[in-house]
C-alpha cells in the first residue's frame, strides 16, 4: 500500500505521524515527521544488524498508515481518492508555477483585487488544515516577500475556492480554476477579459 492523494507528506493520517516498532520482544513508539521515522527504523535495524534499506522501511511506515486511514492510499482494487484538500492543491500549482517562472500580479492588479474582495460577502473565515495553510504561506513569502495592499486587514479566506485572499490576490489568474465565482468577482472578471 502506498500514499495515493498528492501531498501526502503534508497530511498526517489520523492518529499522526507515529508507529509502532519492534523486533522480537523490544519495541519503539516512533513520532516525527516521516523521514525522520525512518531514519529513526534504520537506525534502530543498524543497531540489531538488520539491514533491509530505506525503501523497505518505507513500504512498512506506508502500510502502517495506511492502514490506520485507507482512504488515502491505494491497494489492488481500492478506487482513487477523487478529492484533495484545495489548499493543498493551490500549494502544489504554486510550486510548480514557481519552477516555470511565476511572478506575482502587478501590485495595483492586487490592490484592485483586494478592494473587491474585502466587501465580498464570500471573503469570510474558513477553517482548514493549519499545517496546509502554513505551507502556502511560507511559498507565498518566497514568492511575493511582504507586498501588501491597504485592504489587508479586511481580507479572510474566500469561501469559494478556501484560499487566503491576502495571499491569493497577488497571484496570476489561475485559468484551470473550476470553482463557480460570482459575476462581481475578480476572478469571474479577468477570466471573461476584464
Amino acid at each position: 500500500m502506498r500514499p495515493l492523494i498528492k501531498g501526502w507528506e503534508l497530511q498526517p493520517p489520523m492518529g499522526g505521524w507515529s508507529v509502532e516498532y519492534r523486533i522480537g520482544e523490544q519495541s519503539w513508539t516512533l513520532t516525527g515527521r516521516p523521514i525522520t521515522i525512518v531514519s529513526q527504523i534504520g537506525k534502530i535495524q543498524e543497531r540489531n544488524d538488520i539491514y533491509e534499506g530505506d525503501g523497505a522501511i518505507w513500504d512498512w511506515c506506508n502500510k502502517v498508515w495506511c492502514e490506520r486511514d485507507p482512504k488515502r492510499c491505494l491497494d489492488k482494487g481500492v478506487e482513487k481518492m477523487k478529492t484533495q484538500s484545495p489548499v493543498i492543491t493551490f500549494a502544489h500549482q504554486l510550486l510548480s508555477s514557481m519552477k516555470n517562472g511565476l511572478k506575482p500580479a502587478d501590485i495595483k492588479l492586487a490592490v484592485e483585487r483586494g478592494k473587491i474582495c474585502a466587501y465580498c460577502p464570500n471573503n469570510k473565515k474558513v477553517t482548514r488544515c493549519e499545517t496546509c495553510l502554513k505551507t502556502v504561506a511560507a511559498i507565498t513569502k518566497i514568492l511575493i516577500g511582504k507586498r501588501s495592499t491597504v485592504y489587508d486587514s479586511k481580507l479572510k479566506q474566500c469561501a469559494i475556492c478556501k484560499c487566503d485572499l491576502k495571499q491569493k490576490i497577488h497571484y496570476p489568474l489561475n485559468e484551470g480554476d473550476k470553482n463557480v465565482y460570482p459575476a462581481n468577482c475578480w476572478v469571474t472578471k479577468e477570466k471573461n477579459g476584464g
